[in-house]
């Protein structure tokens, strides 16, 4: 192998005698330097980006997409349209950087965040109630409000979660 035979071949130079990979100081110029000259359509476009990206992480973070379906349906869909496509989207992984979105596509992107947001707000809520462990029963409550009771484990959380929201009524009439 050439790669080993090279590596074999090379004198050892202790790590503080080397030069240095990332050069701090001029990385730091160049961020400054970009700063400065940056066009304030560009800014507002970094900006968005970067919005984009946090919004995405914080929704994707605070509920599993796989175990709710709805959710995953949703966050997909976020997906699909800030990679624009869905090859460019297989491709990606969350932690890539964003391309640009379009103008065209600036509020199918928002209005497909707002309703990604509510699903994973209603599925945190319904699982904090609930418990974890019951993700077809979460599903069915937040995409239709209604879901059959299969298992007795459903019936009794079901159950203890009315109980828990009838007691404050009942102490407060007597």
């Amino acid at each position: 192998n050439a790669w080993v035979g090279c590596w074999r071949s090379v004198r050892s130079v202790p790590a503080h005698k080397q030069r240095r990979l990332f050069d701090v100081e001029r990385e730091a110029e160049r961020a400054l330097h970009d700063l400065a000259n940056i066009s304030p359509p560009m800014l507002l476009h970094q900006l968005l980006r970067c919005g984009f990206a946090a919004g995405f992480h914080s929704l994707h973070a605070a509920i599993d997409p796989e175990e709710v379906k709805s959710v995953g349906a949703m966050l997909a869909r976020v997906k699909h349209l800030l990679w624009c496509g869905e090859d460019r989207a297989a491709q990606q992984d969350p932690s890539a950087p964003l391309p640009i979105v379009e103008k065209e596509h600036l509020d199918e992107v928002v209005t497909a965040f707002a309703l990604a947001e509510r699903q994973v707000t209603k599925a945190t809520s319904v699982v904090t109630k609930l418990g974890a462990g019951v993700p077809s029963l979460v599903d069915l409550l937040i995409t239709s409000g209604r879901a059959p009771l299969s298992s007795g484990a459903e019936r009794d959380r079901i159950f203890k979660l009315a109980a828990r929201n009838d007691e404050p009524h009942r102490s407060g009439r007597s």
